[in-house]
């Protein structure tokens, strides 16, 4: 569950950044 969150939070700020 540890890893799954921090994966999700990567995952959120790449497409914040592909977004942009």
């Amino acid at each position: 569950m540890y890893l799954v969150q921090e994966n999700l939070e990567a995952i959120n700020a790449r497409i914040k950044f592909s977004h942009e």
